[in-house]
């Protein structure tokens, strides 16, 4: 935390160390060395940067009032927490926009918060009278309108688009607000939305007959295997190797003609 705040300040005083520095560019900065000063100058009077510097200040100039707000440095976010404590509820979205994009005698920032803002009026006027037009039924209570009335929020970034993530008059608090998806959608945007979801749920219905599929075949091959160990266990009982010790006994024979010579063996030490 503490690196980053220190990385984010210094990068926002380099750079306006280097903005002083390019309006003089006869005298060099004292904590700036001669050669790098050179290479600076070099590309700050190169024609491909005075024309990127000329489109940036056009665009500067047509969007003026963008990016001017009357919070100052109180992140958007806090300023809508301190009107929901001071209201006891969520303020309205125009609420706040006017109060972080007008002044205290209602004046706008900029003529871009004020068009964005004249967009927004119009297209909310536009969609609630499509909203208040209904579908005749048998009854009153029947009848629906042609079309369900969107958010001001939703109203909004149709109106103002996103940039890059953001979304103007917001600030911090468009993540809050903002919900991931819009709900204004034309039809062949839902219809593709639906075709996928329809597709992902083929593939997953696929996927769990595979998986049971798999499952069976195992049980199957399990259910085998003891099925063969227990013929060979009763086929090794069968012909005696179960139970036996490593080496084959002596047959019966064998063993009593060996007995037999012990005796004889054993008689004539006695003699």
């Amino acid at each position: 935390m503490v690196r980053r705040n220190f990385e984010k300040r210094s990068a926002a005083k380099m750079s306006q160390l280097m903005q002083d520095a390019r309006k003089d560019l006869e005298n060099k900065p004292t904590w700036m060395g001669e050669r790098m000063w050179e290479q600076l100058k070099a590309i700050w009077n190169s024609s491909n940067f005075q024309k990127k510097s000329e489109i940036n200040k056009r665009n500067r100039n047509s969007m003026d009032g963008a990016t001017l707000q009357t919070g100052g440095s109180i992140p958007h976010r806090v300023l809508w927490k301190k009107m929901k404590e001071t209201k006891g509820e969520d303020p309205t979205f125009s609420d706040f926009y006017f109060r972080t994009h007008r002044t205290k005698d209602k004046n706008w920032v900029g003529i871009h918060a004020e068009s964005a803002y004249e967009k927004f009026e119009n297209k909310k006027i536009e969609l609630s009278s499509e909203a208040s037009t209904f579908v005749p039924g048998e009854d009153e209570a029947d009848s629906q309108p042609t079309k369900v009335m969107p958010s001001d929020i939703d109203i909004w970034v149709d109106v103002v688009g996103r940039k890059k993530g953001r979304i103007f008059g917001l600030g911090s608090i468009a993540k809050t607000l903002n919900p991931n998806q819009p709900s204004m959608r034309s039809d062949s945007e839902v219809d593709a939305l639906r075709s996928q979801v329809h597709a992902l749920n083929e593939s997953l219905q696929k996927q769990e007959q595979e998986k049971l599929l798999m499952k069976q075949q195992l049980q199957r091959q399990e259910k085998e295997m003891a099925e063969t160990n227990r013929n060979l266990t009763f086929l090794m009982q069968h012909l005696g190797f179960v139970g036996s010790s490593s080496r084959p006994s002596s047959s019966p024979q064998l063993n009593d003609e060996t007995d037999e010579d012990s005796e004889d063996v054993g008689s004539d030490h006695i003699e």
